[in-house]
């Protein structure tokens, strides 16, 4: 029986349901570390990201068109990537790709501070781009197509739904505060 009940943009949710299934799901430890991985990267990145922009028109001195340009490239980046990122997680392996964006996104996040133009900046945050669209890097529901094809590997086809949006749902709670 249902002790609480919680009212959300016209959808009623029962918050003991919700904790049994998060339980269910999160009882998969492979799961459960990649949930809190993309969750406690979602909080890293919700942090800073807020702040790049002034970062760069103020110490770096880039104008507004810049900042914009970078914007539009890391879009860019990731359309680019995700799909050739996808067939080479089917390829290659899952494990593989996720490694390299293990390598990638802490030395690309490492040459920010050292950034000393915004064409160096541009650089280091188009390396982590592409990190993290091969490989994952907490975009999205879980990261990136390995990531994505990893969790589908593991959980049964009627249950990805449920897997895909508890960690989706997870990871968008934990970001909350950073925003």
């Amino acid at each position: 029986m249902d002790i609480f009940w919680l009212f959300l943009g016209g959808i009623t949710v029962s918050l003991t349901s919700s904790w049994e299934t998060m339980k269910e799901v999160f009882s998969n430890r492979n799961i459960l570390a990649i949930g809190l991985t993309t969750s406690l990267w979602t909080l890293c990145n919700s942090g800073w990201r807020p702040f790049w922009s002034i970062y760069l028109t103020e110490e770096l001195g880039a104008d507004l068109f810049a900042v914009g340009l970078l914007s539009t490239i890391q879009t860019a980046d990731q359309l680019l990537f995700q799909l050739p990122g996808g067939l080479l997680a089917d390829r290659v392996g899952r494990k593989p790709l996720i490694m390299i964006s293990r390598i990638t996104t802490p030395i690309s996040l490492g040459l920010i501070p050292f950034s000393f133009n915004y064409p160096t900046f541009f650089g280091a945050r188009i390396l982590n781009n592409i990190g993290a669209s091969f490989g994952g890097g907490g975009r999205g529901t879980a990261g990136g197509p390995a990531w994505n094809a990893m969790i589908m590997d593991m959980v049964p086809p009627e249950k990805r739904g449920t897997v895909m949006g508890t960690i989706g749902t997870l990871t968008g709670v934990v970001g909350i505060p950073a925003q």
